[in-house]
């Protein structure tokens, strides 16, 4: 535990999470008491600002994994049993908390009493799904992500349905379940994701009538991260209807908004990357993961020459020669994915 008198100091991180300030005077007081949390602190929220390739990167995790191997069992000790495995720290305090257990409503007050917790994934939460939706009671909660083969559309539609279970959120993420053409209807008319700028849906069997749902909606002003990875299973029907699907999303409303847009695994051919390549709405990509397709050297000369300037280009396991290869890397450089060892 930390020092006795900490507690003021806590609970002013937690009504002021996203601010450097609270955090940095704790640290302060923290070294004072010759507590070794106060250099972790700092170091998380000095990496924090660094941008994404920074030589500093390096030399600062190899500390905080320094102090996390000698401190870390005592500093997750703060958190109820449940909540230690796979927590991650965040500017120095527990930000993200995964829980593999049923959820029960004393949970949403028991972390946010101890934890700024912004991030919550769920593995088991199907059966209790009832319990989540009457409110995590979380307050600073904006991501939240769903990973249960047991959850549906009927769960989902208990989610939507909550006046409290969405609310606020800025990223929302689902993996692994049965939601099909239901699942985008849902989304795409929930009312409580005005703010909702990610959506992830990987593997979750979203059919043609769910991706016209998700990309024809006004209840989603503010997406601009749209994940459909892994979606249509590996046959030629399928390829033929994902190409049909990237085809539709590339002409429609919701691409105008999109920064980010990923659609690996999906059976997608050359005709889907001209569709994204002739699309006038898809000039604001910064973003694009077509990894595990079936596009070839055409497909990617027509993205190449439609998005130059893709700060992410995923194209890993698309059947693509060696000059092609060469082109992009010279394009790209490091922003390029191939899939090849040594990237």
């Amino acid at each position: 535990m930390p020092p006795p008198g900490y507690k003021p100091f806590l609970a002013t991180i937690l009504d002021d999470p996203a601010s450097d300030a609270p955090r940095l005077v704790y640290a302060d007081w923290l070294e004072e008491q010759g507590d070794p949390r106060a250099e972790f602190v700092r170091l998380q929220i000095e990496r924090a600002h660094l941008p994404e390739r920074d030589k500093q990167i390096e030399t600062l995790t190899d500390r905080e994994t320094a102090l996390l191997n000698a401190h870390g069992e005592e500093w997750r000790s703060e958190l109820p049993e449940w909540a230690r495995a796979g927590c991650d720290f965040i500017r120095g305090f527990v930000e993200e908390v995964h829980i593999w257990r049923r959820w029960e409503a004393v949970y949403g007050p028991l972390l946010a009493a101890v934890a700024p917790v912004r991030r919550l994934t769920l593995h088991e939460v199907a059966a209790a799904v009832g319990d989540f939706a009457a409110g995590p009671r979380l307050r600073h909660l904006s991501e939240l992500e769903f990973i249960d083969s047991n959850m549906g559309p009927d769960e989902l539609k208990d989610l939507c349905d909550s006046e409290t279970a969405f609310v606020g959120l800025t990223s929302l993420q689902f993996m692994d379940m049965k939601l099909m053409d239901t699942g985008g209807f849902l989304l795409s008319r929930c009312p409580r994701l005005a703010k909702l700028q990610r959506l992830e849906l990987i593997r979750c069997r979203i059919e043609p009538r769910g991706v016209v749902e998700l990309a024809e909606t006004r209840m989603l002003p503010a997406l601009t991260w749209l994940d459909l990875s892994d979606n249509w299973p590996n046959n030629d029907a399928n390829e033929q209807m994902a190409d049909r699907m990237a085809a539709f999303l590339a002409t429609s409303p919701l691409m105008n908004r999109l920064t980010h847009l990923y659609l690996n695994d999906n059976e997608l051919t050359s005709e889907s990357a001209r569709a994204l390549a002739e699309s006038a709405s898809a000039m604001n990509l910064t973003h694009l993961e077509l990894g595990g397709n079936h596009i070839g050297d055409r497909g990617i000369r027509l993205l190449m020459e439609a998005f130059p300037k893709l700060l992410r280009f995923n194209v890993a396991g698309n059947p693509l020669s060696t000059s092609i290869m060469i082109e992009l890397k010279e394009q790209y450089g490091d922003r390029v994915h191939l899939g090849r060892q040594g990237e």
